[in-house]
């Protein structure tokens, strides 16, 4: 029975007058599952075989929930299977576009670097890419057809890249990334990125629109000296930005001297954060003086830092970083603080002196970066800042270039009357070196404006390259400014300016 597969589950129970331990034992060898010695009581018996057909009936019970737990972990191993297999294809491919992703990319730069090791002389380049203002295509025609251009913009890419045997990936919201192989010198790598400039400057057809595009491209070459893909990607991010900078529709090549700058720009941005918290700046004060009368009429605030290490650094190396990162809001808000609480205790001090003398109190002169001019809380900030150190109104100056009215003409103007509502006066910096828009300036309500220094260095003893001085002079009180030259290191500059009816200096 047992060996017969239709009566091998059926279980036997054994009912012998042996009892002898071998018997038994050799019973339950042969596949019994119960032994009963003769003599025997029916109930016994009964008993017996109720025990067996039940633990057959949940036996088989057990079968048949086994076999189903193996079907359904079967279904699931299958699951699994064709989940990893698309989360895989999620992570090495860009549901988008199609292209290759990020991860992708790194796992064929690792490649690229492992092929480099044993073969130096077969270089590659990588070609970070990045649409330049794609965000107006957005906000312009809708994210849905931005979309539309990106995978656009993929297809173009991808078949240049299948004519260089090449791997493009897209790497972020609107940047791609081209691995080119067997690529020889810089020259050949940058001939590479112009052929793409040129692609993307066809239009492209988006719905019922016909978009145009540029691009900014940053260049690295593939070297032994990488260890890593990131060290790769990090050097062509750092290419792209300086490409950025020269104006859009451009490349850079990457250079080690950038990586040295970036590190000590990155250093610089955090040098200057500490420098805010630890009260680093100071203000120097600059005379502005009366020509006509030979004496100090009022003072224009200048940041200086002395650095712990370095000592003191020019502001030409760290205003621009402080406009960049967004710092100069603060670091401005503590000069302009500091500026005007120093010119009231110097008011306070020099009371008696002016009032014998006829003089007017002096005016302190802030200059306003273009974040400082455009932030919203500007004029609150200046409210109580002169809330604050006790200064009138009517003695703060504020400097702002021509750029800054550019940037917004009517949201400058209306900023401006608003800060002389409150008698505090506005100058123009640098007049002469942006736009010199003679319109808005007819227009815009200026008390006074400032010949830049690089006209008042030049002008001779009679006069001479003293045209553009005398234009800025002359156009000024036209317009019932007053004007101030900048940047006076001489008696004879002093001189042809007093000539010129310059009010001061």
């Amino acid at each position: 029975m047992k060996s017969h597969p239709r009566t091998a589950g059926i279980p036997i129970i054994f009912i012998s007058a042996l009892d002898a331990l071998e018997d038994k034992l050799q019973a339950f060898a042969v596949g019994g599952v119960d032994y009963i010695t003769k003599p025997f009581q029916e109930a016994e018996v009964l008993a017996r075989v109720r025990t067996q057909l039940t633990l057959l009936q949940l036996r088989r019970h057990l079968e048949r929930a086994h076999q189903d737990l193996l079907e359904i972990n079967g279904f699931l191993e299958d699951r699994v299977r064709e989940r990893t297999a698309q989360l895989r294809h999620r992570i090495l491919f860009d549901t988008l576009t199609g292209l290759p992703s990020r991860e992708n990319l790194i796992g064929q730069l690792q490649e690229a670097l492992e092929r480099l090791r044993s073969q130096p002389e077969v270089r590659f380049a990588l070609l970070l890419l990045d649409c330049d203002r794609f965000g107006l295509i957005n906000s312009s025609l809708g994210y849905g057809l931005g979309d539309q251009m990106l995978s656009a913009i993929g297809q173009r890419l991808s078949q240049f890249a299948q004519t260089q045997q090449g791997f493009v990936a897209r790497f972020g919201e609107d940047d791609f990334c081209l691995l080119l192989n067997q690529i020889s010198s810089p020259q050949e790598a940058e001939a590479q990125a112009r052929a793409v400039l040129r692609l993307l400057r066809d239009p492209f057809q988006i719905d019922l629109y016909e978009v145009y595009l540029t691009a900014s491209i940053g260049i690295v070459l593939g070297d032994s000296l990488y260890a890593q893909p990131q060290d790769l990607l990090r050097d062509a991010d750092t290419a792209l930005r300086q490409a950025k900078h020269s104006g859009r529709g451009s490349f850079h090549l990457f250079d080690p001297g950038l990586h040295t700058a970036a590190i000590q720009r990155l250093r610089l941005e955090n040098d200057l954060r500490r420098a805010l918290d630890r009260q680093e700046f100071q203000v120097f004060y600059q005379p502005i003086v009366n020509l006509k009368q030979g004496r100090i009429a009022a003072f224009e605030a200048l940041i200086r830092w002395q650095h712990p290490e370095r000592g003191w650094v020019s502001p030409t190396e760290f205003i621009p970083c402080m406009e960049e990162t967004g710092l100069i809001i603060p670091v401005g808000l503590q000069v302009l603080h500091m500026a005007c609480s120093q010119v009231w205790r110097w008011q306070r001090q020099l009371e008696t002196l002016w009032a014998a003398r006829g003089a007017d109190p002096l005016v302190i002169s802030v200059n306003l970066s273009i974040c400082q001019f455009s932030y919203p809380t500007l004029l609150e900030d200046v409210d109580r800042v002169l809330s604050r150190s006790g200064l009138d109104p009517g003695y703060l100056k504020l400097e702002i270039t021509e750029s800054v009215i550019m940037e917004n003409t009517q949201a400058a103007q209306r900023l401006v009357e608003q800060l002389q509502a409150r008698r505090i006066h506005i100058s123009l910096d640098d007049f002469g070196t942006g736009y010199s828009s003679l319109s808005y300036l007819q227009h815009f309500p200026v008390d006074s404006v400032k010949i830049d220094r690089s006209f008042v260095k030049d002008m001779g003893p009679n006069g001479e390259n003293a045209q553009i001085a005398t234009a800025v002079i002359e156009l000024g009180h036209a317009l019932g400014m007053s004007v101030i030259a900048e940047g006076i290191d001489s008696p004879l500059q002093v001189e042809v300016l007093q000539a010129l009816n310059c009010e001061y200096g």
